[in-house]
């Protein structure tokens, strides 16, 4: 690295601070980016040229103020760059896209133009849901600022996903919460030896009992959001091929490890830590198609790494029965994910050159 990349973010967050940058954690080059989580000391100490901001701590700013940290930082730093950690693959900061130099994210649509096109409820299965079924999103949510296609092909990037964080590392010190005191206490050199790698495993566990996990929940409140999980909670009730309902987290983590199958629906965005939860365990994902989207590490290979469902649920019932019948296929599908998650771990450093040059290349 030729110089310093100062890195802004929410430490209080759990995805930002203990996922999404989480390769800068562990990284052999991690001397070589400095961290900051308050603003005030950012202005006050920081004298490098690059920034990078993270959008967990953009979210934290007041809305009639963004402009103005914008307009500060812009006219401090040589170069701005924005790592969008939001949960789907949509975005509500592209109306911001001027102000930086590159876009970061770590899914996007394969068809860039769905983010100039106004989506029903901001998503796009919001968007599928309202079309087919007639599902409303109550409140309506504001509609963001729609960028220019071309701007934004020049500046948006793949970053990363949840694949990449905190799975592997049980120490009672390892907590969302405990985060922000040792990040204060210690800083990010303590914080690289108390994070987890990916297990060096000889094989890809093999989960024996017979049955799909479907224990997420559904929130009334969120009915447009969420309206994947009711349809397909009422697809699978009472099935005996199913396992659903809430459980105690220890006995959900140890149901996990002996399950075949996992069914991970969408939550606020398509991507899920469920996903991961199921593919270290050596489960089958069972997940919505996922076709629309671009994104690392890429463990959504249909057939291959996981098996896509209609968003609608009505292969749902089949796709699984199907699954569950063939131990040949559930074995090459398992390792296959498996072997996939472990050589994006074993890129890590790799990833974290491409991120750092495309912001050198400038």
């Amino acid at each position: 690295m030729k110089e310093n990349i100062s890195l802004l973010f929410c430490s209080t967050n759990n995805i930002s601070s203990r996922f999404t940058l989480y390769p800068f954690w562990i990284s052999e080059n991690r001397t070589k980016f400095n961290f900051f989580d308050d603003e005030n000391k950012l202005v006050r100490y920081d004298k490098n040229s690059t920034l990078v901001v993270f959008s967990k701590f953009f979210r934290t700013l007041e809305n009639e103020k963004r402009i103005h940290f914008l307009e500060r930082i812009r006219a401090r730093y040589s170069k701005l760059v924005f790592f969008e950690d939001n949960a789907g693959s949509e975005s509500e900061y592209l109306g911001f896209l001027p102000y930086f130099d590159l876009y970061f994210k770590k899914q996007v649509f394969k068809d860039r133009s769905l983010y100039t096109k106004e989506l029903y409820g901001n998503k796009i299965f919001t968007d599928y849901y309202f079309n087919k079924f007639g599902v409303e999103m109550i409140p309506y949510p504001v509609a963001p600022k729609r960028p220019e296609l071309g701007e934004l092909n020049k500046k948006l990037r793949i970053g990363w996903n949840l694949a990449i964080g905190q799975y592997f590392n049980h120490s009672r010190w390892n907590r969302p919460d405990y985060f922000p005191i040792m990040y204060k206490l210690f800083g990010p050199l303590v914080l690289s030896r108390i994070f987890g790698r990916f297990p060096n495993l000889k094989a890809c566990p093999s989960p024996k009992h017979v049955v799909c996990q479907a224990r997420f929940n559904y929130e009334p409140k969120r009915s447009g959001i969420d309206y994947q999980r009711k349809l397909f909670l009422e697809i699978v009730s009472n099935n005996p091929l199913f396992v659903s309902g809430k459980i105690a987290k220890p006995e959900y983590n140890l149901e996990l490890r002996n399950v075949k199958a996992v069914l991970s629906p969408f939550g606020f965005g398509e991507i899920c830590f469920r996903d991961f939860e199921a593919i270290i365990n050596g489960s089958v994902l069972i997940k919505p198609d996922m076709a629309h989207i671009e994104t690392w590490p890429d463990i959504y290979k249909p057939d291959r790494t996981y098996v896509p469902i209609l968003w609608d649920g009505s292969d749902l019932l089949t796709k699984v029965e199907g699954v569950l019948e063939d131990d040949g296929f559930i074995e090459q599908l398992r390792n296959t994910a498996w072997e996939e998650l472990k050589i994006s771990y074993q890129s890590i450093e790799e990833r974290v050159r491409y991120f750092v040059k495309e912001i050198e290349d400038l």
